[in-house]
């Protein structure tokens, strides 16, 4: 059973998430309609993307540089990103 405090927090990360949600909208709304802003907003989730494993990839070291590169191979070269996945892990967890 989750207390008043937990509830608390639940309904607002709820309302945060939403919030940030429709201020994506309004703002995108705003922009104007040029290509500049739009090849910005195509790069958009694989920056995105970058932000949230590069730390983790620091994090392990050259083990983890290693099992990047091994990754983006993989997924380049087979387009299989389960594959890709399972050598990198399979990779940290052998050498690491």
């Amino acid at each position: 059973m989750l207390t008043g405090e937990q509830w608390f927090l639940v309904v607002s990360m709820a309302a945060v998430l939403f919030l940030t949600r429709i201020a994506g909208f309004v703002i995108a709304g705003r922009l104007p309609d040029s290509r500049r802003i739009g090849r910005m907003l195509d790069v958009l989730p694989g920056i995105t993307m970058v932000s949230i494993v590069l730390p983790a990839v620091v994090a392990t070291g050259l083990v983890g540089v290693l099992a990047s590169v091994v990754v983006a191979g993989v997924v380049m070269r087979t387009r299989s990103l389960g594959l890709a996945i399972l050598l990198g892990v399979g990779l940290v967890t052998l050498v690491g």
